[in-house]
């Protein structure tokens, strides 16, 4: 594996730069690794290629010191793109977002996600037929607010409406949850 990176930080503007290839020799410690091992459902094998992977990151923040309520704005733009070793993308992400953080510490997003995925197997997620090799683009909108941080209880809010390769799921489905705040113990 060789991967090198540029990140910059300034008070407004931050970006980040990664270029990556892992080679069929690599073996990880712990965990998945995405778009090493191919699993071909039809054959019920694996097919082991590397890949070459670059993303990019840049995110502008509007601060508004003066302002009661909001604090800052930021939009931000993702990039990920992940090519075969045949120089085919096979995967491509693009993320667009905006936050909303406002001064009591809690804070409201958007975000747009656009994927490309390429097959290059028979791919399933159960023992239904699998989905045939090809191209596939699907797109999520994603909603988020989490509540006051300093306060004894933390309440995050999430949804998601979009689709999924072959599967659309325009019914939200809705994650939320409530934390007890670190601070809260030490009161």
């Amino acid at each position: 594996m060789y991967s090198t990176g540029f990140f910059i930080r300034k008070k407004n503007i931050a970006g980040l730069l990664s270029l990556s290839t892992v080679g069929t020799n690599y073996t990880s410690d712990m965990g998945f690794v995405n778009q090493l091992d191919l699993y071909d459902a039809l054959k019920d094998t694996v097919i082991r290629q590397g890949f070459h992977s670059a993303s990019n990151m840049l995110s502008y923040t509007l601060r508004t010191p003066n302002h009661k309520i909001v604090s800052s704005h930021e939009f931000r733009i993702n990039n990920n793109l992940k090519i075969n070793p045949d120089d085919l993308l096979t995967e491509w992400n693009l993320k667009a977002g905006y936050n909303l953080y406002f001064a009591s510490s809690s804070l409201s997003g958007i975000t747009l996600v656009h994927n490309f995925t390429r097959l290059l197997f028979p791919f399933s997620f159960t023992e239904d037929m699998p989905l045939v090799p090809g191209k596939y683009t699907y797109t999520n909108l994603k909603l988020e607010y989490s509540s006051d941080l300093r306060k004894k209880f933390v309440v995050k809010f999430e949804g998601t409406v979009g689709g999924f390769i072959m599967v659309i799921y325009n019914q939200p489905y809705l994650v939320s949850s409530t934390e007890l705040s670190p601070g809260a113990i030490l009161r």
